[in-house]
């Protein structure tokens, strides 16, 4: 059994050998193990997650509007310190909600120049002569 430790611990620090004359690694040492790291940056937005993670449209739409629902609920509890009981569920207005957000999303993603022309409203949108009703 080993009682005492190392030797070179019952010497004198001067008198140790520094820690850099253990590590003389070569790199093509085959006991070395090759490490490699992927990054992979993904996009955070939920409808963005919500597109990949179901293809149906009365699917994301009922999703999204519990999202809404419990958004609104907290919003409740934390501004008006209320405790009373609200709705269990998503109504129809956020059902509605959650079709507004998905239809911009879409329209934002397809028409991202557009928006941007009519936006900066320096290039004539040909979008401009189509709506009447910006939102």
């Amino acid at each position: 059994m080993w009682f005492e430790g190392p030797r070179f611990l019952w010497l004198q620090k001067v008198s140790w050998e520094p820690i850099g004359n253990f590590l003389n690694v070569k790199p093509d040492d085959p006991e070395l193990k090759a490490i490699s790291c992927n990054y992979v940056e993904t996009s955070t937005d939920l409808l963005s997650y919500l597109e990949q993670r179901t293809s149906k449209w009365n699917k994301m739409r009922k999703i999204l509007s519990w999202v809404i629902f419990f958004g609104n609920k907290l919003k409740d509890r934390c501004w008006h310190k209320t405790k009373k009981a609200l709705n269990t569920s998503p109504d129809l207005d956020d059902f509605q909600k959650a079709e507004k957000l998905l239809i911009q999303a879409a329209q934002a993603r397809s028409f991202a120049d557009e928006l941007k022309n009519l936006n900066t409203s320096k290039e004539r949108s040909s979008l401009l002569r189509q709506a009447s009703i910006e939102d």
